[in-house]
């Protein structure tokens, strides 16, 4: 333990992965509850104010509708971390379960499951994701079916091939020789061997999930307006880059920091849980 803890004081990408993104976890979770954050006020006499020309009472300006910028930008983080979670959750859950079954039952089972992920694993996610949503109502819900049905595959593959190493050991085949069911050995011995790898892909998928979404709101078949979101934050303040720069520069900015604090704590998770092993 003394040599972990000193290992995670000395891991310099998760500490500051960690300072970027839980700032965001914690506004996201709280921040549409402060009083005084109102994203869908509307109040044209003052519209496009530049940040602090209105001193506290719009920091980072207001848009071509006169809504707070910073309000905006508080509930979008907590729609742009929901889809992030919630489809890395989903996602991640049933590639977990389908690869662990194929690598420990194997037959015709795992032949079905292996094709099948390698069907899905032929598109690219994010073009996949696109035309799947552009077919579909746009929304919140569409984008979460959308991208827990094609974002398992990953972590099929990995854990088919996780599987059917930890399955040649001597204590899954005794625990199998003794009656241990199928469901049994994957809960006991399986998954919690391959625990590090689910969470350091799962760490590094948030990422992707929320960069796809702000990608689909961007082009106007994610979150549908006037519900906030970086995308359509982004999308909406194009037509001003030249005269309120601060419409698409702020939500841009977030966005990066929090695709860069979700890199740099996956690379260090990861560090850091090889470390131990």
């Amino acid at each position: 333990m003394p040599r972990a803890s000193r290992s995670l004081r000395r891991n310099k990408r998760l500490l500051i992965g960690a300072a970027i993104v839980l700032p965001f976890i914690f506004v996201a979770a709280f921040g549409p509850l402060l009083p005084g954050v109102e994203p869908y006020e509307l109040d044209m006499r003052n519209s496009k104010q530049a940040p602090f020309q209105r001193g506290l009472k719009s920091i980072l300006g207001t848009d071509a509708l006169g809504r707070d910028v910073l309000s905006r930008l508080i509930v979008g983080a907590r729609i742009s971390l929901m889809v992030g979670f919630i489809a890395t959750l989903g996602a991640a859950t049933i590639g977990v379960i389908l690869g662990m079954v194929a690598g420990l039952v194997g037959g015709r089972i795992e032949a079905a499951i292996m094709r099948a992920t390698d069907v899905i694993m032929c598109y690219p996610f994010v073009v996949t994701a696109i035309i799947a949503s552009a077919l579909l109502s746009p929304g919140l819900r569409t984008i979460l079916v959308v991208f827990i049905a094609f974002g398992w595959t990953g972590y099929c593959r990995v854990l088919h091939g996780v599987t059917l190493a930890l399955k040649e050991e001597a204590y899954v085949e005794a625990s199998r020789a003794i009656g241990g069911s199928t469901w049994w050995v994957l809960w006991k011995h399986i998954l919690p061997n391959a625990a590090s790898t689910i969470v350091v892909m799962a760490t590094l998928q948030i990422r992707i999930m929320i960069l796809a979404e702000a990608t689909l709101s961007f082009l106007g078949i994610g979150i549908q307006p006037p519900t906030p979101s970086w995308g359509v934050m982004i999308s909406n303040g194009r037509e001003y880059l030249t005269s309120a720069w601060w419409l698409s520069t702020m939500p841009g900015i977030a966005l990066m920091l929090v695709v860069l604090g979700a890199n740099l704590f996956g690379d260090g998770l990861n560090d850091h849980l090889e470390v131990r092993l």
